[in-house]
């Protein structure tokens, strides 16, 4: 067979991804292993995609949320989003026997555009779809618009199998994993097992040889799948599972990662960024200092960035580990700013804690690499908890010179906040990512229902306010402090004098 892998990206966004979907490499060298042929379109690399008159036509605006959309806007969005033709995408679907699609929560509805379009080309040639979003609402997803067969959870070993029924023409009913259409009715195969650490050790690398040049400056490498916690807000598949590859493996997909660098666009100093794919790399700190060490022998062009959680990194040996890796990012969840708003979100972590590992890292050097983020407006919290949060985080920027983000709630399928939605009194569902309705104002106060409208407005004048002692730089949706700050500050302070 034939088969054709995409990811689409989010073509109004004023932000581009800065890595390749790891994933779609992946299942490429998966698939190519048994025996089909493969290619991949990384959609971001696809302009001829769009149609840009009649995007043009519709009136789209760019979405650059320094604050949320109007409902005017989505609607403008939403045409924009019919608008588009994807003609290098059905030209390359024309040469497959089936399209496979991975998807998210953000990109759905750009998805449900492709398979609209690929289906007006091609009626009969099947498209798969898979990714967190199609593990989390399958019926949805087979409800909402002409996929054929979803994938559910990890499709290493689903998308062969179900490969190998399509070659022979053959109903997947022994494919576990797999959900799709029989007449009138809708099948769910029951699900796959996870990937044990020693099958994820046996993956085989990612087939970078499809990647484009000169289009991405990062490349991703998975070390891990899943993470042990259960935090509430968290729609990650594998949540309470945590795999490990041995660090023998992830040192074969650190340098097989760093031979594409001729691939890769060099970033304006001319370096280029391994970006760490785990939920949580640092889960166990005796194995993620031994694949810094291995980091420490990959070409020094190369920056690396990740996510771990505070209270795996409370030690200075094991900070010291990381000091010596080239860490351009490390991202540390933290959520809430009190220690009942993290008992609530399921953090099973203390401020005390947060306060000691910023502490270790801007002595260890890192506080520039150092990002804590949090969380504004979880469904429980109201202004004060919110307030709290804004100052617990400006005091870490301020104390130790470590960046800040703080983001508004968003809501994602699969968390215990989705699961629980009504209680809380969130009236969303799976309906609002078919549209750029979630990404609106209306969205946002029924995500986060005990703020309103003046709260809101209180909670923007008070970050304005730390703007007075930290540079504010607002985002998507997002609200960043990051590491530069007024050197006065720094001088009232002599606690970061190290940093």
């Amino acid at each position: 067979m034939k088969v054709l892998l995409t990811a689409p990206d989010v073509p109004f966004a004023a932000y581009h991804r800065r890595a390749p979907a790891e994933a779609l490499y992946l299942l490429a060298a998966i698939v190519r292993q048994s025996g089909h042929d493969v290619a991949v379109a990384d959609h971001s690399l696809h302009q001829s995609d769009l149609d840009h008159e009649a995007v043009a036509r519709a009136g789209r605006p760019v979405i650059d949320a320094t604050r949320f959309l109007t409902r005017r806007e989505v609607d403008l969005l939403d045409c924009a989003a019919d608008a588009l033709r994807y003609d290098g995408l059905r030209s390359m679907a024309r040469d497959a026997d089936c399209v496979g699609i991975s998807v998210n929560s953000l990109n759905w509805l750009y998805a449900r555009a492709m398979i609209r379009e690929l289906k007006r080309d091609c009626p009969e040639m099947p498209i798969l779809v898979g990714g967190p979003h199609a593990t989390h609402l399958p019926d949805d997803i087979l409800s909402s618009s002409a996929v054929d067969y979803v994938i559910r959870g990890e499709g290493e070993r689903v998308l062969p199998r179900l490969l190998a029924c399509l070659d022979r023409g053959v109903e997947p009913r022994d494919v576990p994993g797999v959900s799709y259409r029989r007449d009138d009715d809708v099948v769910h195969n029951p699900p796959a097992p996870l990937l044990t650490p020693a099958e994820l050790d046996a993956l085989p690398l990612p087939a970078y040889d499809l990647l484009p040049r000169g289009r991405f400056a990062t490349l991703g490498v998975e070390t891990s799948r899943g993470c042990a916690h259960h935090c509430r807000f968290c729609g990650i598949p594998g949540r309470g599972t945590w795999r490990p590859l041995s660090v023998a493996a992830v040192r074969r997909r650190l340098f097989h990662a760093q031979t594409y660098a001729a691939a890769l666009r060099p970033d304006p100093n001319g370096r280029f960024e391994i970006l760490f794919l785990d939920d949580n790399l640092t889960a166990d700190p005796v194995r993620a200092a031994g694949i810094f060490r291995a980091v420490e022998e990959v070409d020094p062009m190369f920056d690396f960035s990740m996510e771990g959680r505070v209270d795996d990194m409370l030690e200075e040996r094991h900070v010291g580990a990381l000091s010596r890796a080239r860490m351009r990012r490390w991202l540390l969840g933290v959520e809430s700013g009190t220690n009942v708003g993290l008992r609530r979100a399921g953090k099973r972590l203390t401020l005390e804690q947060v306060d000691r590992c910023a502490s270790v890292a801007a002595h260890a050097g890192l506080a520039r690499a150092s990002k804590f983020s949090f969380i504004l407006g979880l469904p429980w919290e109201g202004r004060e908890e919110c307030t709290r949060t804004i100052d617990f985080a400006t005091s870490l920027v301020l104390r130790y010179g470590v960046s800040v983000q703080l983001c508004w709630h968003g809501l994602f399928p699969g968390s215990e906040v989705w699961r629980s939605r009504s209680k809380l009194g969130i009236k969303a569902g799976p309906e609002i990512y078919r549209t750029h309705a979630f990404q609106s104002w209306d969205a946002f106060l029924d995500m986060c229902p005990r703020l309103s409208e003046a709260d809101v407005a209180i909670l923007w004048k008070h970050l304005e306010e730390a703007h007075q002692v930290a540079e504010v730089i607002r985002g998507p949706g997002l609200v960043y402090l990051p590491l530069r700050y007024v050197a006065s500050a720094l001088e009232t302070d002599r606690s970061c004098a190290s940093c």
